[in-house]
């Protein structure tokens, strides 16, 4: 990835800087109403992260889209409209060197300076089909709401979608940086209880032996 003050525009100030680690936020946000993106908008703010990916942002067909999508202190990358779902990528304003690279029914890929990040949505009534998901090079970071259960995330009992997203993560070489063992990442109020075992983010690298300093505490699988 470039330094910061390439990758940060020119705006007549000092840039703000990507910092140590890119910084991503991730919400299965459930509507994409007014009062949401305020709230999403003055969080990523708080903790200055650069890329905000969203998933279950609905749109109207009848909405203004621009104004539908509006958050303030960051511009939209890629969206991928829906009145059912839908997703939406974000790169923090004062940013540069941030491009879409590709779209699919479940996923959107966004790159920043050298690093790949995809936003993954998946209905809980679809299956994977099977290549399951588009694979990025060395390095990337897939984050969504995968809607996919394995007894390796925390479930009970696996199901289909589950079972085929653990054997394509296992076949690239991706690592779950999320453990199961620690407080959850989606609270069910359907289910009134945690869940850790989401699957919440992936990062890739092309093999063990080329895995940089920075990803050496994501080296040990989740057990």
């Amino acid at each position: 990835m470039p330094p910061a003050d390439r990758i940060c525009k020119n705006l007549g100030r000092v840039p703000a800087p990507i910092g140590a680690a890119l910084r991503v936020l991730q919400f299965s946000i459930e509507g994409l109403s007014a009062a949401k993106r305020a709230v999403i908008s003055r969080i990523a703010q708080e903790h200055n992260v650069d890329v905000l990916c969203l998933q279950e942002t609905p749109v109207l067909a009848t909405n203004n889209i621009a104004e539908s999508y509006k958050t303030y202190g960051y511009d939209l990358i890629i969206a991928t409209p829906s009145v059912v779902f839908g997703r939406a990528t974000y790169e923090r304003s004062d940013t540069a060197d941030v491009f879409s690279i590709s779209s699919s029914d479940f996923s959107d890929a966004v790159q920043v300076g050298g690093f790949k990040i995809v936003n993954v949505y998946k209905l809980p009534s679809a299956h994977w089909n099977e290549s399951v998901l588009l694979i990025f090079s060395h390095p990337v970071m897939y984050v969504g709401d995968f809607n996919s259960h394995h007894t390796k995330w925390g479930y009970t009992e696996p199901d289909t979608d589950g079972e085929a997203l653990y054997e394509w993560a296992t076949n690239n070489n991706l690592i779950l940086t999320h453990d199961s063992k620690k407080r959850g990442t989606f609270y069910s109020s359907r289910w009134q209880r945690e869940y850790s075992s989401l699957l919440d983010k992936f990062t890739y690298s092309s093999s063990p032996a080329s895995k940089s300093d920075s990803f050496a505490r994501l080296s040990t699988q989740p057990t």
